[in-house]
């Protein structure tokens, strides 16, 4: 569900707060993702995260047939081969998302403990994106000893960082 609150200057606020609806024959696995401990915003059906980001997979809010939290096994599948078997879990991706289809699969499943069959799964689709790397500023050395056109100089970046890999 989403409100938006506007003022006289037109400035708008919005919340937007999941709402699950249980009491059916299965579990409800009621989520949250939470991007370096921000909820994630997941209007487009893709969570955006690079390497460096912290990614808390949270089904703590999961409910069995019966409306309680009691007697759940939880298994969480990030995608990349990598599992948990915890309510809530942090994770980060250590590679990029795979060229095809362009995003790791996630996976939830909450399953009643004393009824095996009684479970439900949920997906969420993880893009892990590179960020970019930075540097301070460029340092031109002139290379010989006269200063005129044609010049030849060495360029060299100055305090040049990756902040999720390796400068080359």
């Amino acid at each position: 569900a989403k409100v938006t609150v506007r003022d006289s200057e037109n400035h708008a606020l919005e919340l937007l707060k999941k709402i699950y609806i249980g009491g059916g024959s299965q579990p409800l696995a009621a989520t949250h993702i939470l991007i370096d401990g921000v909820e994630a915003e997941n209007d487009n059906g893709t969570i955006t995260v690079n390497r460096k980001n912290v990614v808390t997979f949270d089904a703590s809010d999961a409910k069995n047939a019966r409306g309680t939290k009691e007697n759940l096994d939880y298994v969480w599948d990030f995608g990349d081969g990598k599992k948990s078997a915890k309510a809530t879990v942090t994770y980060s991706y250590k590679d990029l998302s795979p060229d095809m289809p362009g995003y790791f699969t996630a996976k939830i499943t909450v399953r009643q403990k004393d009824d095996p069959t009684k479970k439900t799964e949920q997906t969420f689709r993880i893009k892990v994106v590179s960020q970019k790397p930075t540097m301070k500023s460029m340092v031109v050395v002139p290379l010989g000893g006269e200063m005129k056109s044609p010049l030849k100089v060495q360029l060299k970046a100055a305090d040049a960082q990756d902040p999720d890999g390796t400068i080359t």
